[in-house]
């Protein structure tokens, strides 16, 4: 349990027994406030404190006093638990005007009291950890801000009404799977972001290892694109990177990943795939890309794209192969763009989409 068991307890009316707390210690320990000395601006710097108050009645100075606590505990999980008279019932009606969390009636067992702080725990619990996964994604995921600020408002929610075990369990699962969608996939395009394309990269290599399986890679870069920012904007960029990403998806196996390598850098990985058949798979996206006219407020924009591509060597290290099929790209680039470059058996060849002239260089 991430939360302690230790309570603070203010007995305003002086008739909790001590027998009550006592039957409670072997789940909670207890530590009993002076009412005449407490001051509650001194829980401000208390770790998540939880906090049962016996209240004679709800009265305006018993009002002002959670609220008082309340103010103390901004910004920690605190959790405020009252004890009130059967007589307050229409009060408690009202439980959200007394700034506390949740309530019992006077007289109540031991056993409704460890019930009531046993749900506290759990509510602490799972507010801390929502916060600690909002903090862990905001560091991992600069697209995650506009999540944050919704996973805060749903937060605040939760904290500030009784809503079941059951519910904010479900709500807590939706928003963790929406944040792992946007850890992973770049927002522009559709495609994996750099972080979990290396995650791919890794486990395709250690798949191609065990199952001794042909594993190919290739790396994409569109041809002169900042004259695409500087001519049409920015935007007009972003619209050509987005709609790349949708044509590669197009061409790619069930089992092909395909990811934003950086700026207008793609990478795609081809598992179970010899040389000449990702050779293929890399001509026809080169092809398509350079067919497509793409409109832009009435501008047709075309592009074209430089390929360099290498099979992966059990003889090698991920940061070789990627080194090889990056040397292939720029060597596409250095005869002219518009071209498929690649690796084989320690040699830059160029790759034509004419099969026999294929084989006549190999």
């Amino acid at each position: 349990m991430l939360q302690s068991k230790k309570v603070l307890v203010l007995d305003l009316d002086d008739d909790l027994p001590d027998s009550l707390l006592d039957a409670c210690t072997g789940q909670f320990s207890f530590l009993k406030l002076n009412p005449d000395s407490f001051v509650p601006d001194q829980l401000g710097g208390t770790l998540a404190p939880l906090i049962f108050i016996n209240f004679p009645q709800i009265d305006p100075e018993g009002l002002r006093l959670c609220n008082q606590i309340r103010s103390a505990l901004s910004g920690s999980t605190g959790y405020i638990l009252i004890a009130l008279p059967e007589k307050s019932l229409a009060v408690c009606e009202h439980v959200s005007t007394l700034h506390c969390d949740d309530f019992l009636l006077k007289p109540f067992s031991a056993c409704q009291l460890i019930w009531r702080l046993n749900l506290a725990l759990l509510n602490m619990e799972q507010v801390s950890s929502l916060r600690q996964e909002r903090e862990f994604f905001r560091q991992a995921v600069m697209q995650e801000e506009q999540l944050s600020r919704k996973l805060l408002e749903r937060q605040q929610l939760l904290k500030g009404s009784l809503v079941s075990s059951v519910r904010k369990n479900q709500e807590l699962k939706t928003v963790h799977r929406r944040l792992q969608k946007q850890a992973t996939y770049d927002v522009l395009t559709g495609l994996l972001n750099r972080r979990s394309l290396n995650d791919r990269l890794e486990l395709e290599i250690a798949k191609s290892l065990s199952r001794h399986q042909s594993l190919c890679g290739l790396m994409i870069d569109i041809d002169y694109f900042k004259s695409v920012n500087d001519s049409f904007g920015h935007q007009a960029g972003d619209m050509v990177l987005s709609e790349l990403g949708k044509l590669m998806h197009r061409y790619l196996r069930r089992h092909d990943h395909a990811g934003r390598y950086g700026g207008e850098e793609f990478f795609i990985v081809l598992p179970d795939s010899v040389l000449e058949d990702s050779l293929a798979i890399a001509g026809r996206i080169r092809t398509a890309i350079a067919e497509t006219d793409l409109d832009w407020q009435g501008h047709t924009i075309t592009v074209t794209v430089s390929i360099g591509l290498a099979e992966y060597s059990v003889k090698e290290t991920m940061a070789q192969w990627i080194n090889h099929i990056d040397v292939a790209l720029y060597r596409a680039k250095d005869k002219g763009r518009n071209r498929i470059c690649y690796f084989s058996d320690d040699q830059l060849l160029d790759y034509s989409s004419n099969p026999e002239a294929t084989s006549a260089q190999r």
